[in-house]
């Protein structure tokens, strides 16, 4: 199978999932929100920050597992293979039973430490256990899922998530509907989260046999090789999670647990997009490993200026529709109440996205070159100048002060710090890089933008109807620009052959 094929085959696996949970969350979150309330459905978002930093534990060995299996695989190495996973494999069961005492502690102080009405004490502490089980679970486990990643089976691992997410949701909306509570949510969601686990593990001793599960072959040299990388991954995990899972939980601390519904609407649908640029950016990793074990520079600067060009051609459509028409969306899909001020959250931080997003191939494309110490000292500095900003506004500007202390440090990393690190890390000019990457997608956006402008000025976008025949009007438009101008002229031949193969049958 080709290169270009096998992404293409991960990418459209990756959106194609992608698609399916936004298609799901956009009926599941609002008849959560209705069904918990605003309070209950804040406590559950507080529940997720909060056992999200046990995550941290992860200790950077995660993205080791897909760098150097995809290393040792395309060196033909099976014993190397091995060592790294039962290696990671034992680390990762004494940390699950690290993260089972850690969530006892949250749920003891978690009462006292939030503003949270007494009736709900009680199901916020059991909470907390139940999803700090799910959080244990994950690291064993995800040992299979990252493993499947290196070995560039992203289709599978979709394949096994969105069947499970999807029963998982029936579960949810049934158990809610006769009148289940937090506690019933907090249970389906660990027996799914159980259920994806064992099929991603049955999955990858299937289909790699060479594979052999034996604490045995796991030993201290592999661990110090392994260290060197996920030290500094292990830094950038911490930095995420104070970047983007602390505002739930400084607004739970210093305005109320119903504010956090407002925001995390508005936090949301960046979450979505980000998502949706991770899953395409994130199998460029195993294929840089693989470029770096064989020494093929010239394809990794290919790689990194058409990756991060196509990056943006996703990111600025969605980007544009978030910030024109984010607040008649929102009111749409979550009701009037929350369209105003969950949309000027989107708006916020929408404007620091458009740089940090574009970013996520070459940071691909840095794990898979092993060169990650300098981005995580970066990315920490980010992440505390957010705190610090954050906890700072919040007093004065409520939800939209927590939001600006996230998008300000973003947007100088993104439209700054990092493009420049990047050009001098690949000896690459900072206009070419801007030329390459950035010039044609930024041109291509603007006819999306003006049809998306005089829809506004025409007529009022009022209801799903409408909303889909502007966004759909205006993507059409966009697709036939970015086909002819901005994607490369040998995969434009390949689509257009392709799409004449289909029609021809």
């Amino acid at each position: 199978m080709s290169t270009l094929t096998r992404i293409g085959r991960n990418v459209f696996s990756n959106w194609a999932g992608f698609v399916i949970y936004i298609v799901v969350s956009f009926f599941l979150s609002p008849f959560m929100v209705h069904h918990l309330g605003n309070t209950g459905y804040g406590i559950w978002i507080l529940v997720g920050s909060l056992t999200g930093y046990l995550g941290i534990l992860d200790l950077g060995l995660r993205p080791a597992v897909v760098k150097y299996v995809a290393r040792y695989r395309a060196l033909g190495d099976d014993l190397m293979v091995n060592r790294v996973v039962n290696t990671i494999l034992v680390i990762f069961s004494s940390i699950a039973g690290l993260v089972v005492i850690g969530s006892l502690i949250l749920s003891y102080f978690s009462a006292d430490a939030f503003k949270v009405p007494p009736e709900y004490t009680g199901q916020l502490r059991v909470i907390i256990i139940i999803v700090g089980l799910n959080v244990a679970a994950s690291f064993p486990f995800g040992v299979f899922s990252a493993m499947l990643n290196a070995l560039q089976r992203f289709d599978l691992n979709n394949v096994i998530q969105i069947s499970v997410f999807l029963v998982r949701t029936i579960l949810l909306v049934t158990f809610l509907e006769f009148g289940g509570g937090l506690i019933a949510v907090g249970l389906i969601v660990l027996s799914a989260g159980l259920t994806e686990f064992a099929l991603k593990a049955r999955w990858c001793l299937k289909i790699n046999p060479t594979l052999e599960i034996n604490h045995r072959l796991a030993s201290r040299e592999t661990f110090r090789m392994i260290a060197g990388f996920s030290a500094y991954t292990f830094i950038m995990s911490i930095a995420g999670r104070i970047s983007f899972q602390t505002d739930a939980i400084v607004i739970g601390a210093m305005v109320s647990a119903e504010a956090i519904t407002f925001f995390s609407i508005g936090s949301s649908m960046m979450e979505y997009l980000s998502t949706l640029i991770s899953h395409m950016s994130m199998t460029v990793t195993p294929l840089a490993s693989g470029l770096d074990a064989t020494g093929d520079n010239a394809r990794m600067r290919q790689l990194l200026l058409v990756g991060t060009r196509y990056c943006l051609l996703v990111i600025l459509p969605i980007g544009c529709a978030y910030l024109m028409l984010g607040e008649s969306f929102i009111s749409l899909w979550m009701g009037p109440q929350y369209g105003p001020s969950s949309s000027k959250v989107l708006t916020i931080l929408m404007w620091s996205y458009f740089g940090y997003l574009s970013q996520y191939v070459a940071g691909s494309v840095f794990y898979g070159l092993g060169k990650v110490k300098n981005l995580a000292f970066l990315n920490l500095g980010v992440a505390l100048v957010n705190i610090i900003l954050s906890v700072i506004l919040v007093k004065p500007f409520g939800i939209y002060g927590v939001a600006l202390g996230t998008a300000i440090p973003l947007t100088i990393y993104g439209t700054i710090i990092h493009p420049i690190y990047i050009c001098r890390t690949m000896k690459l000019g900072l206009f070419e890089y801007f030329r390459e990457s950035y010039l044609s997608p930024l041109l291509a956006i603007i006819p999306f933008a003006v049809v998306i402008a005089v829809s506004r000025y025409a007529f009022e976008i009022n209801s799903y109807g409408r909303f889909a025949l502007v966004v759909g009007s205006a993507t059409m438009v966009y697709a036939v620009v970015a086909f002819f101008y901005v994607i490369e002229p040998d995969h434009r031949s390949l689509a257009w052959g392709r799409v004449k193969a289909l029609f021809s049958q």
